[in-house]
């Protein structure tokens, strides 16, 4: 009671509200992607200590600004206190997914919250997720395949670039 307590505290001296930061349970996060009733759904692999991370995430919410079909998801497996100081140092107001925060932390840990958000998003939503990292998107559609996804050997205009040209393909396309 007292941890939650303290964290109650320090997210209102903080600046940053809980909604945006949400703990999702590892074996849950893909029901809180899957159940989203937006035609789209968009994973974003999140480290807020990796620079193309930090480069293209304000990049990527500006292409999707205004795009009311797509439901974001930024994964990290960092902990929360790291995370919520990138939003506030940020401003960022989006809501950030938090995996894996019942892991035991070890005094020397060798832990990569990349590769385990990874393996978690191959091994819940059966993502092919070898040449993802972080900065690293997937965008799934309606039925939850697969239509887009990024790699770390991507330059970021094809990586800003295709995701655009898919938008502008589907806005344009009578309604059938």
């Amino acid at each position: 009671m007292k941890k939650v307590f303290l964290l109650l505290i320090l997210m209102v001296l903080g600046g940053v509200s809980y909604s945006q930061v949400r703990i999702v349970d590892n074996d849950s996060l893909k029901s809180v992607i899957t159940t989203s009733d937006k035609p789209y759904k968009l994973i974003y692999v999140l480290c807020d200590y990796c620079r193309p991370s930090v480069e293209r995430f304000p990049k990527l919410l500006e292409v999707l600004k205004g795009n009311s079909d797509v439901a974001l998801f930024p994964i990290c497996a960092q902990g929360y206190g790291e995370v919520a100081e990138y939003l506030k140092r940020n401003g960022f107001s989006e809501t950030i997914y938090l995996i894996n925060q019942k892991r035991k932390i070890k005094m020397i840990d060798l832990y990569n919250p990349i590769k385990f958000t990874c393996k978690l998003l191959h091994k819940q939503l059966d993502i092919p997720t070898d040449k993802m990292g972080a900065s690293d998107y997937c965008l799934l559609d309606k039925d939850n395949k697969v239509v887009l996804q990024t790699h770390w050997e991507m330059p970021d205009s094809l990586y800003f670039g295709q995701l655009k040209e898919y938008f502008a393909r589907f806005r344009s396309q009578p309604d059938e």
